[in-house]
């Protein structure tokens, strides 16, 4: 099995996309795209061997939303969804299945740095685009969605992205 989690978050601030540096955005797309894209093929033989394999590539319902000020973040969480679904559909034959996992507004570290970029109210504002909010989405709430892809539950879910965000989009 391959969990895929790359991403750069807590680094970036947030801006307009046409004042994002050409370098920083090709930083964005190594560590979020090609990450997972060179994990997957690494892993690819021995998933092969055994006739058997499970990746799951960590993403974010950012994308999905489309509020988040950080373009090349986004953009990148989109992109993992277009190439889990390439992969689920060319790894079916092989019995490797491929899906993803789209936590949201998380609150971590890196969420509070990025926070703390944002204008006052914005970490109300996060909250209250949940249906869930009642309360942060914590780190610990994730890992029931994360097991659940993880295990032989999920032996016939491929090319599917779940959703744990507690409610701020519907798709």
């Amino acid at each position: 099995m391959l969990v895929a989690n790359a991403r750069i978050y807590g680094q970036l601030k947030s801006q307009p996309f046409e004042t994002i540096d050409p370098d920083e955005w090709d930083w964005v797309m190594a560590v979020s795209l090609k990450g997972p894209f060179l994990s997957a093929r690494a892993v690819l033989p021995y998933m092969r061997e055994r006739k058997k394999g499970n990746i799951i590539i960590v993403s974010s319902v950012f994308w999905v939303v489309g509020r988040l000020p950080c373009m090349h973040y986004a953009v990148t969480k989109a992109g993992e969804i277009g190439m889990m679904r390439q992969m689920a559909a060319q790894l079916a034959d092989d019995n490797i299945r491929v899906n993803a996992f789209m936590p949201g507004g998380t609150w971590d570290k890196a969420t509070e740095n990025f926070m703390s970029h944002l204008p006052p109210k914005a970490e109300d504002a996060l909250i209250n685009q949940m249906q869930l909010r009642y309360r942060k989405l914590m780190p610990e709430d994730l890992v029931g969605g994360l097991v659940f892809l993880a295990s032989d539950e999920s032996d016939m879910v491929t090319g599917q992205a779940l959703p744990v965000e507690g409610g701020i989009c519907f798709y």
